[in-house]
Parts: structure tokens; sequence; C-alpha cells
């Protein structure tokens, strides 16, 4: 009887201790350790943009962060998708326009979250600033991380019930400021639910 109570507690303990391991190691601190950088240049050459991924965290896929440089690498935008290391987002589908004034991404959450809700991005060399798609979108939800850039800078993305086709040239500036705002407001809700 005292061995059999001796074992349990023995079981027990190692159980503990096995629980304080799990927990030590689901605690550590995030935090953002280079996995690898991705290169894409415009087609003019005169453009590249920088898709920098970060090492997975936990049971997330790895973060994102886009930079856009200039001919001389001087950073002309950048867009850091990282969030705790599962919060964040992480870079799916690129593609240059071929005039080389667009560079249009998708994101997937990085944790798995929210797999219907596809944020996709465009970055404008002309008016240097990043837009949000989704906005552009017909009722503004795409759902699917895939899309087609067709020369010279015809976009088209699955929606909820159909596809939807936008010309990146042809936007009238309430567009290009209701794109603007919410890729600003996506990127402050990152940021804040980082700071948290």
């Amino acid at each position: 009887m005292a061995s059999f109570a001796h074992q349990l507690l023995r079981v027990a303990a190692f159980g503990i201790l096995c629980l304080g391991i799990t927990t030590s190691g689901l605690t550590a601190e995030y935090q953002k350790i280079i996995d690898r950088k991705v290169f894409y240049h415009s087609p003019d050459r005169k453009m590249r943009a920088v898709v920098v991924y970060y090492q997975r965290y936990l049971y997330g896929a790895g973060e994102s962060r886009v930079d856009i440089r200039d001919g001389q690498g001087r950073l002309v935008g950048s867009e850091d998708y990282t969030c705790g290391g599962t919060q964040g987002f992480r870079v799916k589908q690129t593609a240059w326009s071929a005039d080389s004034r667009f560079f249009v991404f998708s994101v997937v959450n990085a944790g798995g979250h929210s797999p219907t809700y596809t944020p996709m991005t465009f970055y404008d060399v002309r008016r240097h600033r990043f837009y949000s798609v989704n906005t552009l979108a017909k009722n503004g939800m795409i759902t699917n991380d895939h899309f087609r850039l067709a020369a010279p800078a015809s976009l088209t993305v699955d929606t909820w019930d159909e596809k939807t086709t936008i010309n990146l040239h042809h936007l009238t500036k309430k567009n290009r400021q209701a794109a603007a705002a919410e890729e600003r407001d996506f990127i402050d809700r990152l940021r804040k639910n980082a700071n948290q």
C-alpha cells in the first residue's frame, strides 16, 4: 500500500514538473527572429519589395513585414504585420503590376484565426502609400488569399458570391482615401493588440 502511494506521488510530481516545463515554455517572451527575406524586383528593376518572414512562435505559422525600397536601396515604405507571434499576419501571395507601379500582396493570419478573412494590400509607388484592397472589393470581404493581376494593373479577387475586378489605375480620390484609411486602421489595430 505504501509503495502504491509512493508511486502515485512520484507520478503526480512528474506531472507537475512536466506541466511547469510546458507552462514556462508557453510563457516565454516572443521575439521577432528573422527566418528569411524574399526579394521581389519590379519589372523595370527600379524598385524592390522585401518580404521579411519571422520564425514561427508556438502554434503560429510565422508573421511578416513588407519593406519597399527604391533603386538605391532606400526604404520608402514599410508595413509590419507582427502581433505577438500568433495574432499577426503572414504574407501569402505577391505580385508587381506589369507597369511597376503597384506591388500587391495578400496576408493570412499567422495563428490560423479568422480563415475567411483575407486582408489584401497594394503599395502605390507614385503615391508612396499602402492601400487596403478589401475596401475596394464588393462587400469589403475577400474570401481567398489568391488573386490575379493582369496588365497593366487589373486586380481580380474572390468575394463571397463572385469575383471582383479592380483597375488600380482608375480609382477615385474617395476610393483611395477610404482604402488608405482602412489599411492604416488595420495596422493600428495590430499595434494596439501587440502592446496589450
